[in-house]
């Protein structure tokens, strides 16, 4: 009893070849497409040209970090640290701020703390043998436990020169709640 196949029953159709390494970034597309069309749905303005540059701009350090870890996830490495290292330096730029540095040392200062705890990280990967994975999880339990001995609440920025380095037109010290929220 031997049966025979068609060349026709064999073959697969499909319309889209997605192989396997390919399918992780067609799932990204597929959920920003769905993101724009429900937001698109349900909010008026939201497909505007105005509404995406200022998604793009308020996410832009975002978008830097993301960039970076790309690079250390291709190399096959990984980084744990990276959110708190980030509000670290935010933390270390608002603290001085406060207390009165002037903007061009303080931002030197913040990112010499960034890269203090990523060196800190390459030494302990590399001299000590320690796995990456374990060596940052360590360095982002020390950053925020740093953030929170500096600063256990909030910190609002009123710096006139940070605020003008950031291009905010909004009126410092008026004292109201709404600038306070927006600080």
């Amino acid at each position: 009893m031997s049966t025979t196949t068609t060349p026709a029953a064999t073959r697969t159709h499909r319309r889209f070849p997605v192989t396997a390494a390919q399918l992780p970034v067609v799932g990204t597309f597929v959920v920003l497409a769905l993101m724009l069309i429900i937001g698109g749905m349900r909010y008026d303005n939201f497909l505007t040209v105005r509404t995406m540059a200022n998604l793009l701009i308020n996410n832009s350090f975002l978008i830097a970090l993301a960039v970076g870890m790309t690079f250390v996830i291709l190399m096959g490495g990984i980084d744990l640290s990276v959110g708190a290292v980030l509000a670290l330096g935010a933390i270390v730029t608002a603290s001085l701020l406060r207390d009165g540095f002037p903007i061009w040392i303080v931002l030197p200062l913040a990112i010499l703390t960034g890269t203090a705890i990523g060196l800190l990280h390459g030494l302990f990967i590399h001299y000590f043998k320690i796995q990456p994975f374990i060596a940052t999880l360590a360095g982002m339990f020390l950053a925020r436990g740093l953030c929170f001995v500096i600063a256990p609440e909030s910190i609002p920025i009123n710096d006139p020169s940070f605020v003008a380095l950031a291009g905010i037109n909004v009126p410092i010290g008026s004292g109201d709640s709404a600038s306070r929220a927006r600080s």
